[in-house]
């Protein structure tokens, strides 16, 4: 087989490990549905691990959603929200 044939068949094999990647990295990176509800409570408590508040809405479609402390301060019981993960 010739230098050329080498680096041909090196470069095609090359194209499709890349191009496996790809595909395997992007099917990864799928977007999880929202959680959409109406908020019927709400709590917080301070997580020891990581030295911080961790804050959750209970919304009438999913036992309980962690939040942000933004999202937990701008909302109410009784509200509609949408959360995306």
């Amino acid at each position: 087989m010739s230098n050329v044939k080498k680096i041909e068949t090196f470069q095609a094999v090359f194209i499709i490990l890349i191009t496996a990647l790809m595909i395997l990295l992007l099917s990864g990176c799928e977007k999880q549905e929202d959680v959409c509800g109406k908020i019927i409570g709400g709590y917080s408590r301070y997580n020891d691990y990581s030295d911080r508040m961790e804050y959750y809405f209970r919304l009438n479609t999913d036992n309980s959603a962690q939040v942000d402390e933004l999202t937990y301060f701008s909302y109410r019981v009784g509200d509609y929200v949408c959360l995306d993960y």
